[in-house]
């Protein structure tokens, strides 16, 4: 079990507790640079999942997609496509979260709709430059249960 022991302890203005040295020990042992960030990284992971989670405005979400996206924990997958869309597209309407049933398997899965303005070249570049980040940050098998769907005007 590790210890984190805060010397000269304070709390900035995002609620970090924060000191110039932070002394992390396992069993009376000092541990790795890697051990202490994930010991940091488990103390915060309630905070940034549910940072992640908060839907940005004007984005709708239905009451189906948000059960479906808790039931099997996908909010910080949908919260990361969202932002991910937002950056790189011109997006011209609301980003829509949906629950939709594949019609070849009957799998369901969270369709996000947003409609899209811009040269095909540039929207080719964004979709291209959304997939590679998509893959790299999203398991295999979440990917298959969040699809994008958009449309270009």
């Amino acid at each position: 079990m590790a210890t984190i022991a805060w010397p000269d302890r304070s709390v900035d203005s995002f609620g970090f507790e924060s000191s110039p040295m932070a002394i992390v020990a396992a069993d009376d042992q000092p541990l790795s640079l890697l051990d202490r960030g994930i010991a940091l990284a488990q103390q915060y992971r309630d905070y940034w999942l549910e940072v992640l989670a908060r839907p940005l405005e004007a984005d709708r979400i239905s009451d189906d997609a948000r059960d479906f996206a808790r039931f099997w924990e996908l909010d910080q997958h949908v919260s990361f496509a969202r932002r991910l869309i937002r950056e790189l597209f011109d997006v011209t309407s609301a980003v829509e979260v949906n629950l939709c049933t594949d019609q070849e398997t009957g799998s369901p899965y969270l369709e996000i709709a947003a409609t899209f303005t811009g040269e095909v070249d540039q929207i080719l570049a964004a979709y291209a430059t959304f997939t590679k980040a998509w893959v790299r940050a999203v398991p295999a098998g979440t990917r298959e249960q969040i699809r994008l769907a958009y449309t270009v005007e």
